[in-house]
């Protein structure tokens, strides 16, 4: 099986949520961002076969990658973007049961604007 492409969801003023968040716990928390870090690597690996409790389905094809860290919950929200396609949203600390129906929309609002406008929502690393 193809490896999948995971790709990150950049704002059209530059911002890359997902990145941006994991530039924050780099420092603060090593072990979240390692294990974050993997989690996205197994994802890539596996892409659809990536299963639970890893990955769960949210519904309005949304899906959040899970990773439990001293007790709290981190989500990384994603959506596949293509047949070998993922794009990562936004991630955040889960403090609730549910994934709040806003984190939800946000990543439903990122995919439309990937339907809309691929390359200006895709982060593209400098060279």
């Amino acid at each position: 099986m193809p490896s999948t492409t995971i790709l990150f969801y950049q704002e059209k003023n530059g911002t890359v949520p997902v990145l941006a968040w994991l530039d924050e716990i780099i420092d603060s928390n090593p072990k979240l961002y390692a294990r974050v870090h993997a989690l996205i690597g197994g994802l890539e690996a596996h892409g659809r076969d990536f299963g639970p409790p890893r990955v769960k389905p949210l519904g309005s094809g949304i899906w959040e990658l899970r990773a439990r860290f001293n007790e709290k919950n981190y989500r990384v929200l994603f959506f596949f973007s293509g047949r070998d396609e993922i794009t990562l949203s936004h991630a955040f600390l889960k403090d609730t049961q549910l994934v709040p129906q806003d984190e939800i929309d946000l990543a439903v609002k990122h995919k439309q604007d990937i339907e809309r406008d691929h390359d200006t929502h895709i982060y593209k690393e400098l060279e």
